[in-house]
C-alpha cells in the first residue's frame, strides 16, 4: 500500500525535524502521518499510535499544552483499553501526561496521572532514571496543592535517584533533571527555608552553567 509507505517518510522526516528543533514543521508532518495512517489502519494500531505519540511530543515542545494532553489522554486510554494496566507502555504515556498536566497548571489532575504512573514504574523499572522523575513530576504535583511535607519526600528521593544515574539519562531528557532542582527551590521557598532554598539554588546554578544536555557534579545537601 502507497499510503503506508508515504506515511512512514513522512512520519520519520517529522521526528527528524523534531530533533533538529524544527518542532512547527515537525507538528505538520507528523500530523499528516497520523491522517494517512488513520486511512489504514484502526486507531488501536501499534503504528497509529506512534504517530499519534510523536504528533504530541511536536505539540508540547511548542507549548502547545491543552491539545498535546488531549492526544496523550486518547493514547493513555487506547493503550489501558488494549494493555495490561502495569504495561511498561502506558506508564510512559502516563509520565507525559503528568509533565503536560503540571505546565498547564492542572496539580490534581497531574497527582492521579503520576500515581499511576509511579506504580507501573517502581514495578516495572524499579531502578531507572525514569521512576525517579516520575518521583519528581509527582512531587511536583503534590507541591502545588500546598502539599508540602509529602512533595519534599518524592521531591528528594526523586532528584537524588536522577543524580545517581545520570550517565543514563538522554541527552534530550537531561532537562528533567535541571526541572527537579527547580521543584526543590520552590519547595523550600513556598516553606519558608531560605537557607536551603539558597543552597539548592546553588546547584540549580551550576546545572544552567553547564549548558543544556550536560551534565555536571552536584554534591547532594
Amino acid at each position: 500500500n502507497d499510503l503506508v509507505h508515504i506515511a512512514v517518510s513522512v512520519d520519520n522526516l517529522g521526528c527528524i525535524l523534531r530533533d533538529e528543533g524544527k518542532f512547527a514543521d515537525a507538528e505538520a508532518l507528523n500530523r499528516r502521518a497520523l491522517s494517512l495512517r488513520r486511512m489504514v489502519y484502526p486507531p488501536a494500531h501499534p503504528l497509529s499510535l506512534e504517530s499519534l505519540n510523536n504528533l504530541a511530543s511536536a505539540l508540547e515542545l511548542q507549548g502547545k499544552l491543552e491539545e498535546a494532553e488531549t492526544l496523550y489522554r486518547d493514547y493513555s486510554q487506547t493503550l489501558h483499553a488494549g494493555l495490561p494496566s502495569d504495561d511498561l507502555a502506558l506508564g510512559q504515556v502516563l509520565s507525559k501526561m503528568t509533565y503536560v498536566q503540571l505546565m498547564r497548571s492542572r496539580p490534581i489532575e497531574a497527582e492521579s496521572s503520576g500515581r499511576a504512573c509511579l506504580a507501573i514504574y517502581d514495578k516495572k523499572l524499579p531502578d531507572d532514571w525514569r521512576t525517579f522523575n516520575a518521583q519528581s513530576l509527582l512531587g511536583g504535583s503534590l507541591l502545588a496543592q500546598n502539599r508540602c511535607p509529602e512533595a519534599e519526600r518524592f521531591l528528594l528521593s526523586g532528584y537524588e535517584g536522577m543524580k545517581q544515574r545520570e550517565d543514563h539519562i538522554p541527552a534530550v531528557e537531561m532537562p528533567c533533571v535541571k526541572e527537579a532542582l527547580e521543584r526543590l527551590v520552590k519547595l523550600y521557598q513556598a516553606t519558608d527555608r531560605q537557607d536551603q532554598a539558597a543552597e539548592w539554588k546553588g546547584k540549580l546554578a551550576k546545572i544552567e552553567s553547564a549548558g543544556p544536555g550536560k551534565p555536571v557534579a552536584v554534591t547532594h545537601p
